[in-house]
């Protein structure tokens, strides 16, 4: 039995990406108010990040540098973005997913603006970087390789609205981050912007290959089989080729080739298919479609 629970026990649990938002404009309302005091160098030194004081063991600073901004307009763009991109990667992959995606994308995004800051002919070691654009970026690109047919509306110079599919758009920024990389004086930190979209396209992608940590270290985790096993392997071992496929009753066909990659699915994950067989899957369940 399912007892009805009460109202008074019912917990509000707000969206991760409004909780990230009303942190950072908590963060920047601190900002504002410690910049005239004492306490203003403790934002600059201790909290942004400075690829120097990184390299001096300032880990904090891959996570603090993603909740300071520069200026009111830097705060309202990104969380712009955040509330959109934020909220459509949320709900297409939960709570966690998410998580991982921004937070991840924040700290990629950091370490790329340091490798970068130490090229010799760049040299900017030791500039502040700030803001949640790396995480935001991180959004943008799992969303376009998630949804790559999905129309997006931007506003181009913020008047002229122009629709584009989420992959065109993905593929613009990454130009633009690797042009304004070769711009010295620019103020952005377009490699911290480049770092965040290869984690956001890296993660997006294990997404759909149904990778997870939990898979990925159970893929490497030693195992102990009966005697039989591989014998028994070798047995159900799918011979029959491509070309076959036509010629092979569907009861047939159903044991002797859809049966051991299906096992080899349940043990080891989709990702461990080789082209050939998804081939052969993909043909399996045409054919079987076809005759139904």
């Amino acid at each position: 039995m399912h007892w009805p629970v009460s109202k008074r026990h019912r917990v509000f649990r707000a969206p991760w990406f409004a909780v990230i938002i009303a942190a950072n404009i908590i963060t920047f309302l601190v900002q504002v108010v410690g910049s005239g005091t004492q306490y203003r160098f403790v934002i600059e030194d201790y909290l942004s990040l400075m690829p120097a004081e990184l390299l001096r063991g300032r880990v904090w600073q891959l996570l603090t540098y993603q909740f300071l901004h520069g200026s009111l307009v830097h705060l309202t763009l990104n969380m712009i973005g955040l509330y959109f991109f934020g909220r459509a990667i949320e709900e297409q992959c939960r709570s966690k997913r998410f998580l991982t995606i921004y937070l991840g994308s924040g700290f990629a995004g950091g370490l790329l603006q340091t490798l970068w800051a130490y090229i010799p002919f760049i040299g900017i070691q030791n500039t502040h970087v700030v803001g949640a654009s790396a995480g935001v970026f991180g959004l943008v690109a799992a969303y376009a390789i998630l949804n790559s047919t999905a129309s997006i509306t931007v506003l181009v110079f913020f008047v002229i609205p122009v629709t584009i599919r989420a992959r065109y758009l993905l593929w613009i920024e990454i130009v633009l981050a690797l042009w304004g990389m070769l711009d010295t004086s620019s103020s952005i930190a377009h490699a911290a912007h480049l770092g965040g979209m290869l984690f956001g396209i890296a993660y997006a992608k294990a997404i759909l290959n149904g990778l997870t940590p939990t898979t990925i270290i159970g893929s490497l985790r030693p195992r102990i089989y009966p005697r039989n096993f591989l014998p028994m392997r070798e047995k159900n071992k799918s011979t029959i080729s491509i070309h076959d496929i036509d010629n092979i009753p569907p009861e047939e066909l159903l044991e002797k080739s859809i049966d051991p990659i299906l096992d080899k699915i349940a043990t080891h994950g989709i990702q461990s298919l080789t082209e050939q067989e998804r081939r052969i899957l993909e043909l399996a369940r045409e054919r079987i479609t076809k005759k139904r």
